[in-house]
């Protein structure tokens, strides 16, 4: 379930620092690849090939596949979502994993249900559907967590819920309601349409700008703690600023919906 983000291009060793930040969205993005390549060349011996693991050993393509999916679906909060370990795909919540305990990903819930998909189709072309049944039952099981008032806000999708924390809520003053959470909640597939109508909804009328959707708004100007000022300038970076790739994800979402 762990994964390096920068490997050095002439040692192809991890860059230092790389190999104790657990990303908690890791499997998943891997699990999109494999899925994309087979989709365009066929080629599932690919999944038979052997390649080695970060900590020692090595197994096959598709045993890396189905191992971090477990891992994800073995590692969860007191809410019972995937736990968010150092950080998800936003780098800015490690803020929130150094001074709280517990943290779980929302996002990654999402992503688990979507990934989960493509695994089983794999399984199944593969012949291996025995080998990822505990995907579907993980995927439901978040899938009620989601739809439930633990995540859901009464207009859109929670961001992160830790022992002490909840992030993305109207009851935060900072940060009430994030990007990602709700194009991915479409993307997932699998939870209550009017939920993820209306958090898109919401999503146009709180995050939109003429120059592209935000990736959460209000920004912060301190931290939930009220002791530490935040990273980024109010509205710049990942202090509620623009980014790129949410916001194709938000269209994705939109063109789910049929808008």
């Amino acid at each position: 379930g762990h994964a390096t983000c920068g490997v050095n291009p002439d040692t192809l060793q991890p860059n230092p620092g790389e190999t104790h930040l657990q990303r908690s969205d890791a499997a998943v993005w891997g699990i999109m690849t494999v899925y994309n390549y087979l989709a365009e060349t066929g080629d599932l011996k690919f999944l038979d090939e052997v390649i080695p693991f970060l900590d020692g050993g090595e197994s096959t393509v598709f045993d890396h596949l189905v191992r971090s999916m477990k891992y994800i679906a073995a590692h969860t909060g007191k809410d019972g979502l995937p736990s968010l370990f150092t950080v998800d795909w936003n780098d800015f919540l490690q803020i929130f994993t150094v001074a709280y305990t517990g943290c779980q990903s929302v996002m990654v819930a999402e992503q688990f249900i979507y990934a989960g998909r493509l695994l089983q189709e794999i399984a199944a072309e593969y012949g291996h559907s025995e080998a990822v049944k505990f995907v579907a039952t993980a995927s439901k099981r978040f899938a009620r967590i989601l739809d439930s008032d633990t995540v859901w806000d009464g207009s859109w999708y929670r961001r992160v819920l830790g022992d002490n924390l909840v992030m993305g809520s109207k009851k935060t003053r900072d940060a009430k309601i994030f990007l990602n959470t709700q194009s991915w909640a479409v993307i997932a597939g699998a939870l209550d349409p009017a939920h993820t109508r209306q958090a898109m909804d919401e999503v146009h009328k709180r995050l939109n700008t003429p120059w592209g959707i935000r990736i959460f708004a209000p920004p912060f100007h301190k931290m939930p703690d009220g002791k530490r000022v935040c990273a980024n300038t109010p509205g710049a970076g990942e202090n509620g600023g623009i980014f790129l790739h949410a916001n194709t994800w938000a269209i994705m979402a939109e063109t789910l919906l049929g808008r």
